[in-house]
């Protein structure tokens, strides 16, 4: 499994002003996307999470607002210039451990409870992940729709297959929904999304692919899965039932 050194490694070009225009090439529309686009999301790899058995990732679409505080709204083109990896790792381990209980984390700490049960006497930690590493500014269209998405993905590269490289998973869950599979098959192309019992893929799929762990699903994203609770809290327990089955914890 990779470390905090992997990770600075994997981000360097991501705090690099320099790399980043190289990246973005023409200088005019360079400016325009790194005015657009949001300060990256770079995660932190946990104690809690290393020790966790298994190892569980959430992978979310795009953050929709991130930032210090007052600095909610900083740009990319900001961040390169004033912060650096640490600050955004920290600002991540923020919102870890105090999350905004929005949809997407009451989801992820649902199916945190139901794998590793009470984490007072149950140690383990899910880590969150994002398919995109910005967010459209200012006013947070999804990326998918966003005339900046080109951009993102020319920047992140790779950065979220090696993220699953190095966090080394044995239960990916994307609640992305069906609309960010696209950006799914982008990162993995020869990915198959398969139902499960018999579920329109489109709602639950389980998602083969050989750079993924066995247990890997998509379901909507949880402001979806939010207005049908029967629906949700089936698809839910289908996860950690499948989870539990797996590590002999049922």
């Amino acid at each position: 499994m990779g470390n905090q050194n992997d990770l600075a490694s994997l981000y360097k070009p991501l705090c690099d002003v320099e790399a980043a225009y190289r990246t973005l090439g023409v200088e005019e529309s360079a400016e325009k996307a790194m005015k657009g686009l949001s300060t990256p999301f770079l995660i932190n790899i946990s104690a809690e999470y290393t020790q966790s058995h298994p190892r569980v990732v959430i992978v979310g679409q795009e953050t929709m607002g991130w930032g210090w505080g007052a600095d909610s709204h900083l740009t990319y083109q900001d961040f390169v210039k004033h912060k650096t990896l640490d600050a955004a790792q920290l600002l991540y381990d923020g919102y870890l451990k105090s999350p905004v209980m929005t949809p997407f984390f009451q989801y992820l700490n649902k199916i945190q409870r139901g794998i590793f049960g009470d984490e007072e006497t149950v140690p383990g930690q899910i880590l969150w992940l994002n398919l995109f590493k910005f967010n459209h500014e200012p006013d947070h269209c999804y990326m998918i729709y966003s005339p900046y998405c080109d951009a993102a993905l020319n920047l992140q590269r790779d950065v979220f297959q090696q993220e699953i490289k190095l966090l080394e998973p044995a239960v990916v869950v994307f609640l992305t929904g069906p609309y960010y599979d696209k950006i799914i098959q982008h990162f993995y192309p020869d990915v198959v999304f398969q139902p499960v019992e018999n579920s329109n893929t489109r709602l639950f799929a389980r998602l083969s692919d050989r750079q993924l762990p066995k247990l890997s699903f998509r379901t909507y994203h949880p402001g979806y899965l939010n207005r049908r609770k029967k629906m949700a809290d089936s698809i839910v327990a289908t996860i950690i039932q499948s989870v539990r089955r797996e590590f002999g914890t049922a």
